[in-house]
């Protein structure tokens, strides 16, 4: 009678029901508390509910029940990297792997962590051997698509997908990976044209519809872009994190508002020009941001109070701060440029003598950055410009890649030690002639600072800097330096035009 009853609720899993299976998987624990494929596939349906703590308590006691059913070790798996706790998922997933050792899910599983990780090299060997084990497997492809994108082997990734299409045709993700090759393959017709099939068989896909805002602003029509960009707003790890009205732009004197940072402190420093515009309407701001910000934003006029992410605070409306743009219906014509919109602390003193231009650099970003790739540089690129004579090098660059040493001809002075929050770099920022970086949140600190900026970016580079440009209506102090795929050919350029600068100041 229980078997029949599991295979009555296992059936109504199966159909999507999981209310209803819910509560038939616990009529059998009521009577069988040692049920383990109930306590299991129980557990399975608060992980599909995004109740991961109430799943890990029914998932860990199946496992204590039958610690050799390779598929309870899987489902832990899935449940711990949900919860963060990434290694212990790991040797969940080798715990199933040793009892089977040809199961394809947990390949697949182990791959998507990999991805997560950022080790795409690592994730797709996890991905093909689950193709290897299981060819018929309905998701590999992706997810080895999206892991050879970000090797920038995109046509390994283009042969993933069209197999991953000819078996699934409708596959809106399949879909979606196909216009990221497309964009990076400076094809931006048939990216466009793929995204619309992509949504005409679910206008609902988040990844398409970011993707096409992508394109979109890209392309320089912010507007839309922006009201697209919107969709971002409903991705997974975007709960609702107040309980307050979300702020439309209409007018509040008498009201606070929360402008809360959501992504790269990039973004936050990019959008919090728009305070002014904030305060003509509501009476207090608050800025809710990572710390290394804080003390910066809250030197801008417009800006009461400065919280941290964590901190709690009563107020009437919030909004995040890169929905901005879209509440005040941003064109091209009308992006609030007034610089500096933060305010210039005082300059660092720098080391060196005082006639020679001070050149601040910054090599790498986040390496975390699913774009990193394209972003991020090595020290040695910038060896050109040492040659230059009656030029200070300054370094700026912070993590893991400060540890390169630079080449024999730059002679670089680190400046780093000095750097505890980005109002120690504004003051540093603030004493050079010129700021030299890739894509990364200390150039819209330059450009914040209306400090001259010259920017290294790939051919397809981040939305904000659209195409074919040499400037942005973002910054009128950033110069653009744009590989045409030849960055060592881009370097001598850029040692040419600082030669000039150099040349025009004595």
């Amino acid at each position: 009678m229980t078997l029949e009853k599991l295979q009555q609720a296992i059936k109504t899993h199966q159909n999507g029901n999981l209310e209803t299976a819910q509560k038939q998987y616990e009529a059998i624990l009521q009577k069988d508390i040692h049920n383990s494929d109930a306590l299991n596939l129980l557990g399975l349906i608060h992980f599909q509910q995004k109740d991961y703590e109430q799943s890990l308590i029914y998932i860990e006691k199946a496992v204590r029940l039958r610690p050799k059913a390779p598929e309870y070790h899987n489902n832990l798996g899935m449940v711990l990297n949900s919860l963060g706790r990434v290694e212990e998922a790991v040797v969940a997933y080798l715990d199933a792997l040793e009892l089977a050792p040809t199961y394809a899910d947990v390949f697949y599983n182990l791959g998507i962590l990999e991805n997560n990780r950022h080790n795409y090299q690592i994730a797709v060997e996890y991905f093909q051997t689950c193709l290897n084990c299981d060819p018929t497997h309905r998701n590999v492809r992706n997810g080895m698509a999206i892991a050879l994108i970000r090797l920038d082997k995109l046509h390994k990734a283009t042969k993933q997908i069209e197999e991953q299409l000819g078996q699934h045709p409708q596959d809106v993700d399949a879909l979606n990976n196909l216009s990221v090759v497309k964009i990076l393959s400076k094809d931006n017709y048939n990216a466009r044209k793929t995204l619309e099939i992509a949504l005409e068989i679910d206008n609902q896909h988040v990844t398409s519809r970011l993707n096409r805002a992508q394109l979109i602003l890209l392309e320089g029509n912010l507007r839309d872009g922006f009201a697209e960009h919107e969709w971002r707003l409903k991705s997974p790890g975007y709960e609702q994190k107040f309980k307050i009205p979300r702020w439309k732009g209409e007018a509040q004197p008498d009201s606070t508002i929360i402008l809360w940072g959501e992504q790269g402190l990039g973004d936050a420093l990019q959008f919090i020009r728009y305070a002014p515009m904030v305060k003509q309407r509501i009476g207090k701001i608050v800025v809710s941001c990572r710390p290394p910000l804080q003390r910066l934003l809250a030197t801008i006029p417009t800006v009461d109070e400065v919280i941290s992410s964590t901190a709690s605070i009563t107020a009437h409306a919030h909004l995040p701060i890169m929905s901005l743009p879209y509440v005040f219906h941003t064109t091209a014509n009308s992006i609030p440029a007034e610089v500096p919109y933060i305010p210039v602390p005082t300059p660092l003193a720098l080391p060196g003598d005082k006639s020679t231009l001070k050149v601040g650099i910054v090599w790498a970003g986040n390496p975390k950055h699913p774009r990193d790739s394209r972003r991020s540089r090595s020290l040695d690129e910038f060896a050109p410009l040492g040659s230059l004579p009656n030029v200070d090098f300054f370094s700026l660059q912070m993590g893991k890649a400060k540890k390169q040493r630079p080449p024999d001809s730059l002679k670089l002075i680190d400046l780093t030690h000095q750097i505890e929050d980005f109002y120690d770099t504004a003051r540093i920022v603030a004493a050079l002639d010129l700021l030299i970086t890739v894509d990364t949140s200390i150039a819209h600190l330059g450009g914040a600072l209306n400090k001259p900026v010259w920017l290294i970016i790939d051919e397809i580079p981040d939305w904000r800097w659209q195409l074919k440009r040499k400037d942005t209506p973002w910054y009128p102090s950033l110069q653009l330096f744009r590989s045409q795929g030849d960055y060592g050919l881009l370097f001598k350029e850029m040692a040419q035009a600082l030669s000039s600068l150099n040349n025009r100041r004595t």
